[in-house]
């Protein structure tokens, strides 16, 4: 048996309990095998009917505990304060976004000299500059979109504090899994930023962040031997399950959002953790 959805646990119980009352004596033998996507709908389905009987997050930690078993209760229990806190943060520093912080943005964006652009999304661009910061060398990604618009901001915004919070995450696991993620240093938006002159142009929104600068190549670009190749894979795959059993799935894993030194030893960064989640997205063995 691969997996028990707590949900499913509670029918089969309700289940042995009425044929008891019955006075059945014949054993019931359950075997049951679930995919990743019909974990995830049993998830919602159980928080669905507990709602009234418990909160959410109640449940939330007591399916988590089942799945991770209960020797790893402790873990659990300091992998949610960890993250409450960095909420908490996230929200803060974007509400107090420094003046000095949204000078440099606002050069940045009006010389225009940027590393890469994505407009995949039709209603926003985002850009990567390359700049100084504190005297380190910085990346800036910024968010570039219509703020008057509530369709936008309500799921954009909270997809880049996701992000953020995210890569503040993933930071604090570089030691414990031999990985790198760049430092953020600082995050916040401009409110009505105007990229053409006139009185007339259209203001935008800006969210950004601004990030350590990490000077690897993309594995796309890595030309190594096929035994270094094949080591460098097996160690990107041994990163994400280590990742996953801390909860954390970044779901966009590919060549361009992973970069690797070879000299010395292979060292992996990962960047861009725009389409991560937090949970039971995928089981974890």
């Amino acid at each position: 048996m691969h997996f028990i959805n707590y949900y499913i646990l509670h029918c089969i119980r309700s289940t042995v309990k009425n044929m008891n009352k019955q006075k059945r004596t014949k054993q019931l033998y359950v075997n049951v095998n679930i995919d990743d996507a019909e974990v995830e709908k049993c998830f919602i389905k159980s928080t669905r009917i507990y709602r009234n009987d418990m909160i959410n997050v109640q449940y939330y930690k007591s399916y988590l505990k089942h799945i991770l078993g209960e020797n790893n209760t402790e873990d659990l229990h300091e992998i949610f304060v960890k993250l409450d806190f960095m909420k908490e943060y996230v929200d803060f520093r974007i509400s107090a976004t420094t003046p000095q912080d949204k000078d440099l943005v606002t050069s940045a964006l009006e010389q225009n000299n940027y590393l890469s652009k994505n407009t995949t999304r039709p209603d926003v661009v985002i850009k990567l500059f390359p700049v100084e910061y504190n005297g380190k060398m910085a990346v800036i990604k910024t968010y570039m979109y219509d703020g008057s618009s509530q369709y936008i901001k309500w799921g954009l915004e909270q997809n880049i504090k996701n992000e953020i919070l995210f890569q503040n995450y993933a930071k604090t696991l570089n030691k414990k899994f031999d990985f790198i993620s760049p430092e953020l240093y600082s995050w916040g938006q401009l409110y009505s930023y105007k990229p053409l002159l006139g009185d007339d142009s259209q203001k935008f929104k800006v969210m950004f962040l601004i990030m350590e600068y990490i000077p690897f190549m993309t594995l796309k670009q890595v030309s190594c031997t096929n035994d270094n190749i094949t080591t460098i894979y097996e160690k990107i795959d041994l990163l994400d399950h280590e990742l996953k059993t801390n909860l954390l799935h970044h779901n966009d894993l590919h060549s361009s959002n992973i970069l690797i030194s070879t000299s010395p030893l292979p060292q992996i960064c990962i960047l861009d953790f725009g389409e991560s989640a937090f949970g039971t997205r995928k089981r974890i063995q």
